[in-house]
């Protein structure tokens, strides 16, 4: 189920990853292992989008990210 608009239903955000990892432990093999990953593996490291962008643009002036893969929206430029 979604979450819903309160900040106390952040609260079952840690128990459901904890039953979502264990529900997808009893499904591996005994030498599978869970990898979890909390951001993009390769973002920002070399040609990562399609069309290549630079990045250091001048909203996020970021080293790493171009600011193409921003949301175009004006909240987040």
């Amino acid at each position: 189920m979604p979450y819903g608009h309160w900040v106390t239903e952040l609260r079952r955000v840690e128990l459901n990853m904890q039953l979502r990892r264990r529900h997808v432990q009893h499904q591996l093999q005994p030498h599978e292992r869970i990898l979890s990953l909390s951001v993009f593996p390769l973002m920002g490291v070399g040609s990562f989008t399609d069309p290549p962008f630079s990045p250091q643009g001048p909203v996020a002036q970021s080293l790493f990210t171009p600011d193409e893969i921003i949301s175009q929206h004006k909240r987040f430029l």
